[in-house]
This record gives structure tokens, C-alpha cells and sequence, in this order.
């Protein structure tokens, strides 16, 4: 059976029409697998940015010309394996509007910048930073705030970085025109509808209890007296997490983390 060929004109006006994101699916590749079909069969794509600045309804480089092909044969040849498409039908409108944000955030020109000292905090904030005062503490034993503020679990040496981090994420947000929630379940982000709460959480290890001598001599006084069989000792690692932790979350890692750990930085990188 004769092998069939990729439809470059067809292809072109897709790219062109639609972002990579969603049209991969179409094709049973990921978006840096689709860019790189285009780019053996010498399709021209738009530029990063497009999407966004077509958004915002800023001028945009026109769609080309279809140019002729001098590549090798091969290339053109359609895989024989079939394709599932229904990853594709299934995502749909979401991942247009997803793939505007992405890469909008993708754009230098947006890059969000974490100050190396909270300056003029946002009034949430504020309110947050006076509860870390004397915030209560959680079964782990580390200051949480909790209620109608930015959620923050996490030891007294992160405190600084998860408030400049907080602050930031707010601006920005609100910066961007996103629609933001308040309640007795704290901060959330409304994205098309559904609503994100938000909380900064530093993960801590467990450890075997080991009583301080004061400990030791109060257990002696005290009938009483209840001796955890654990102790948690801060990680330093800082979680930004949703959905109570059930949900979408950045956290420092060995290649990737949260930075403002010092100095000014990219806010996620």
C-alpha cells in the first residue's frame, strides 16, 4: 500500500490558526514533537509570543507563504501507526485558552521578578505577616496561619521568602486581570471558572523524639505527662500547593524550585 503524504499547505494554515498545544493532538505528537514535524517539512510556525500579543489584540505577523520544499523525500512520508485522536476531542476549548496564558508567561518580556525585600506588601500580605506573630502551631510543631489570610505553614527561617513570594504571586495576579477569592478557606485564584485556593507549606522530616532535660525532668513531675514518638525538623524546601496539596503545586527540588531564597529572581524557574 502506497504510503501516504503530510498535506504541508493543510498543515501550515493549522499552525497558523491554532496553537500548538491543542493541535498536537490531532497529529498523536506532543508540542515540541509537532514544532519539530514542522520544522522537517520546512513549515514556517509563529514566533513565540504570538498567541499572546493576538490576545491582547496587538498587532501580529501575518501567516507566510507556503515555501517550496527541498528536503529530503522521507520526511514527507505519514507514519504508518495510527493515531489516537481522543486526547485531543476531549481537551478542546480548555487548551486554547490554557495555551494563550502559557505562552504569554513564556514571553521574557513577562518574566515576574521576586524583590529581595517585601516592599509596600500587599494588604493581605500585611494582615498575614502581623498573624506570623504569634501564629499557633500545627501537629508538626511550625508557626500556621490559617482562615481568611494567605495560608502559610512553614518554620520562622522561611517565613520571609514565602511573605516576599506571596506578595509578588498577588501583585502579579491582579496585574494580570486573574479574578481572586476570599473566604474562611483563604486566598484562591479563579481560572475560568474554577477556583484554586491556595497555600505555602515547607515539608519537614520525621525523626525518632529525643526529650529535651527539660522535658525529661517535667515528665517526672507530671503523672500525665504525653511524649510524642516523633519529632519534625523543617526541611527548607517550600511548597506552593492548591487544593489543600491535592491539587497543582510548585516546590523546591534538586533542579527546579521556588526562588527568592536570596536576591531578586525569576519568581518560578
Amino acid at each position: 500500500m502506497k504510503s501516504k503524504q503530510y498535506d504541508r499547505q493543510k498543515l501550515l494554515d493549522e499552525v497558523w490558526a491554532t496553537p500548538v498545544t491543542h493541535l498536537a493532538g490531532r497529529y498523536g505528537l506532543s508540542d515540541a514533537g509537532l514544532k519539530k514535524l514542522c520544522s522537517r517539512l520546512q513549515i514556517p510556525t509563529p514566533p513565540r509570543g504570538y498567541w499572546a500579543k493576538l490576545a491582547a489584540g496587538k498587532k501580529v505577523p501575518a501567516k507566510p507563504d507556503l515555501p517550496a520544499y527541498a528536503g529530503a523525500t522521507q520526511h514527507l512520508l505519514i507514519p504508518a501507526k495510527p493515531v489516537s485522536t481522543s486526547t485531543y476531542s476531549a481537551r478542546d476549548e480548555m487548551d486554547l485558552r490554557l495555551a494563550a496564558v502559557i505562552d504569554r508567561e513564556n514571553d521574557p518580556a513577562n518574566k515576574v521578578i521576586v524583590p529581595v525585600r517585601l516592599n509596600n506588601p500587599h494588604p493581605l500580605v500585611k494582615l498575614s505577616q502581623n498573624a506570623l506573630v504569634e501564629a499557633p502551631l500545627d501537629h508538626r510543631r511550625q508557626p500556621a496561619i490559617s482562615g481568611r489570610l494567605v495560608h502559610i505553614r512553614v518554620s520562622k527561617p522561611m517565613q520571609a521568602r514565602a511573605l516576599r513570594i506571596a506578595n509578588t504571586l498577588l501583585k502579579t495576579l491582579e496585574k494580570r486581570g486573574y479574578e481572586m477569592s476570599l473566604d474562611d478557606n483563604g486566598v484562591g485564584l479563579v481560572f475560568h471558572g474554577l477556583k484554586y485556593r491556595f497555600e505555602f507549606y515547607e515539608s519537614c522530616h520525621r525523626v525518632e523524639y529525643h526529650p529535651t532535660e527539660a522535658a525529661k525532668r517535667h515528665r517526672k513531675s507530671e503523672r500525665n505527662f504525653y511524649a510524642p514518638p516523633w519529632s519534625f525538623l523543617p526541611s527548607g524546601k517550600l511548597i506552593l500547593q492548591t487544593l489543600g496539596g491535592y491539587g497543582p503545586k510548585v516546590m523546591d527540588g534538586k533542579r527546579t524550585r521556588i526562588v527568592g531564597a536570596c536576591g531578586s529572581d525569576n519568581l518560578f524557574q
